[in-house]
């Protein structure tokens, strides 16, 4: 399965090099899920981020489907 990766904001600093480039193709043997994907393949150890997966927020239990394109945004914050 291939997956395309967009990583936005200050995530870019703590994912793998890789995915500081945009877009990364992310190839897995097995269906991935949100959270799988952005705890054991990009490395981010909090799930506070905002995934966006063909224009729509998903939860971290989305699974995501072949040729997904998906994007991943820094939590917003303000006052």
């Amino acid at each position: 399965m291939r997956y395309h990766i967009y990583v936005h904001g200050f995530l870019k600093n703590v994912v793998p090099p890789r995915f500081r480039r945009r877009p990364v193709s992310l190839e897995s043997d097995a269906p991935l899920t949100v959270y799988k994907m952005l705890t054991a393949m990009l490395g981010i150890k909090t799930l506070d981020a905002t995934v966006l997966v063909k224009g729509k927020i998903v939860s971290s239990e989305y699974a995501l489907q072949d040729g997904d394109e998906v994007h991943i945004y820094s939590p917003i914050a303000g006052g």
